[in-house]
């Protein structure tokens, strides 16, 4: 038995939590990515230096010069994203005031099975231990 994390929160009009491990989501991209774009569509080590949109999608230029096209472009690369930079131009970080610390332990707590979702309140802050699968 989990904990249901969804339904509490539609009910109070809270934002839903989901949590998964940054590794297992990254893995079922990259998966999907290959199933509908073939092996090669993942280049590791791969920057991009720009980028040209038209009516019939996006192509970019790596560094090393070569194009490649796409329907659509992801700007994942962070906060300063050079995608987002050269779509908005030059923006300065803008401080949520939430800060997230993440971390992933062996730790398997004795209770797993009955609670894999807790929230620690304090005084203006809260701490979350989610399990997200593997004895992790």
């Amino acid at each position: 038995v989990k904990f249901d994390t969804f339904h509490p929160a539609v009910s109070k009009g809270l934002p839903v939590t989901r949590v998964i491990s940054r590794i297992t989501l990254q893995n079922i991209l990259a998966k999907a990515a290959i199933r509908y774009g073939g092996p090669d569509t993942i280049m590791g080590n791969s920057h991009v230096v720009g980028f040209e949109e038209s009516n019939n999608g996006v192509s970019i230029t790596l560094e090393d010069g070569s194009v490649h096209r796409g329907d659509i472009l992801v700007g994942a690369d962070g906060i300063w994203s050079k995608i987002r930079k050269a779509i908005v131009g030059e923006t300065e970080a803008n401080y949520s005031k939430y800060t997230c610390y993440t971390g992933i332990s062996d730790f398997t707590p004795a209770d797993i099975d009955v609670v894999g979702y807790r929230v620690f309140l304090g005084n203006s802050q809260y701490f979350v231990s989610s399990d997200v699968g593997g004895g992790k």
